[in-house]
C-alpha cells in the first residue's frame, strides 16, 4: 500500500521549494541588475575615452597636430580600446586618412595579435580583424596561422581578410583551406574569393583545373569566376562538361558558361539537354539561353513537358531570352504543365 503523506509534509515541502524559487529569482535579477549597471559604466568609460580622443584625431588627420599628441593620451590600460575606436575610423576613411589611422594603430597592434591568441574564439577573431583591416602586410603571418585556429570562425574572419586585392601573395593560402568552409554557405565562400577581384584571377583558374580539389572547392572557384566575369576560363569550364565530371562541377561550370561563354560551345551544352540528371538539364537549358540563337527552340520547346518543373522553368525562361515567343504561345494553350510554366514566363 502507497504511504499517504501528511497534509502537513505536503506544506512544508510546498513552501521549501516555494523560497528556493525565491531565492533563485532574486538572485537571478541580482546578477542581471549587476551586468546591466556593469554594461552601463562600460559604456559611459567607451564614451568618454571616445569624447577625449576625437578631438586629437581629427586634428592628426587634418595635419595640425603631432601623432605624438594623441598618443600621449592613452593610457596602457586602454590600449585596446585606443585599437578599436581607430578601428571604427579606419571604415570610414579612405586614402591618406586611412593611412595616417593605420600608422596610429601599429605601435599598439601586438596587444591585438596576443589577443589572437585568448581561449574565447569570439576575442580571437575580433583580434584577427583587426589585424586584417590595421595590421597588414606586417600582421599577414598571424592571419595566416589563424587559418588553422580551432574556432571556423576565427578561421574565416582571417580567410577573408587575406583574400583582397594586395594580398596576392596570401592566396594560395587560404585556397589550400577552403575545404574546412564546407558548412559555409557556397554563395558566401564564392563571395568571399571574388573578393579578390582580378588578381585573384589566377590562382581560381589553377583550381577548378586540378582534379585534387575537392568538388566544393572547384564550385566556389568556378562560382568566383562567374562573379568576375571571367571569359578568360570559359574554355576551362567547358573541358568540365564531360560525363566523367561531378555533377555540381558540371553545373557549375554551365552556369559560367552562361555568363561568359559564346556559341563555340554550344554543342557540349545542347548535348547536355538531354542528361539523366535534371539539374544538369535546367543548368544546360539555361545556359542556351545566353548562348544559343533560334534554332534551339525546339529542343528547349520540348523540355517544357519535363518531368522536373525547374527543367521546365529553365526551358521557358531560355525561350523568351532567345525572343522564341512563339513556341512559348503555342505552349500556353496547353492544360499541362508546359502550359502553366509558358503562362508564367509570358506573363499571363
Amino acid at each position: 500500500m502507497t504511504p499517504v503523506l501528511a497534509p502537513e509534509a505536503v506544506l512544508g515541502f510546498v513552501t521549501t521549494a516555494v523560497g528556493v524559487l525565491a531565492v533563485i529569482s532574486l538572485t537571478l535579477a541580482l546578477v542581471a541588475i549587476r551586468l546591466r549597471l556593469r554594461n552601463e559604466a562600460r559604456a559611459r568609460q567607451l564614451a568618454e575615452l571616445e569624447a577625449r580622443w576625437t578631438p586629437y584625431l581629427l586634428e592628426v588627420l587634418e595635419g595640425d597636430a603631432d601623432p605624438e599628441t594623441l598618443h600621449a593620451q592613452v593610457s596602457s590600460r586602454d590600449r585596446l580600446d585606443f585599437v578599436s575606436f581607430l578601428l571604427v575610423f579606419a571604415q570610414r576613411v579612405r586614402g591618406r586618412e586611412w593611412k595616417l589611422v593605420q600608422e596610429l594603430a601599429l605601435p599598439y597592434l601586438d596587444d591585438i595579435a596576443a589577443a589572437a591568441r585568448r581561449r574565447d574564439a569570439e576575442r580571437r577573431a575580433r583580434a584577427v580583424q583587426t589585424l586584417g583591416e590595421l595590421g597588414m602586410p606586417d600582421y599577414a603571418p598571424v592571419l595566416v596561422q589563424a587559418l588553422d585556429d580551432e574556432s571556423d570562425l576565427v578561421a574565416m574572419v582571417a580567410a577573408r581578410r587575406l583574400f583582397r586585392p594586395g594580398n596576392e601573395a596570401y592566396f594560395p593560402a587560404v585556397l589550400h583551406k577552403l575545404d574546412r568552409f564546407s558548412l559555409w554557405s557556397q554563395r558566401f565562400v564564392s563571395g568571399m574569393l571574388a573578393s579578390g577581384g582580378v588578381e585573384a584571377v589566377p590562382v581560381l583558374r589553377t583550381a577548378i583545373a586540378d582534379d585534387g580539389r575537392s568538388a566544393p572547392e572547384r564550385v566556389a572557384a568556378l562560382d568566383a569566376l562567374r562573379i568576375l566575369h571571367d571569359s578568360g576560363a570559359a574554355d576551362q569550364a567547358h573541358t568540365l562538361l564531360s560525363e566523367g565530371t561531378d555533377r555540381e562541377v558540371r553545373i557549375a561550370a554551365l552556369r559560367l558558361l552562361e555568363v561568359v561563354g559564346h556559341d563555340g560551345y554550344g554543342p557540349e551544352v545542347r548535348a547536355l539537354l538531354t542528361h539523366g540528371d535534371s539539374p544538369t538539364r535546367q543548368a544546360a537549358a539555361e545556359a542556351l539561353g545566353a548562348l544559343g540563337d533560334h534554332s534551339d527552340a525546339k529542343a528547349l520547346a520540348d523540355l517544357l513537358d519535363d518531368p522536373s518543373p525547374w527543367v521546365r522553368v529553365g526551358a521557358a525562361r531560355a525561350l523568351s531570352a532567345l525572343g522564341a515567343r512563339q513556341e512559348l504561345l503555342i505552349a500556353a494553350a496547353s492544360d499541362g504543365p508546359e502550359g502553366q510554366v509558358a503562362r508564367e514566363v509570358l506573363g499571363r
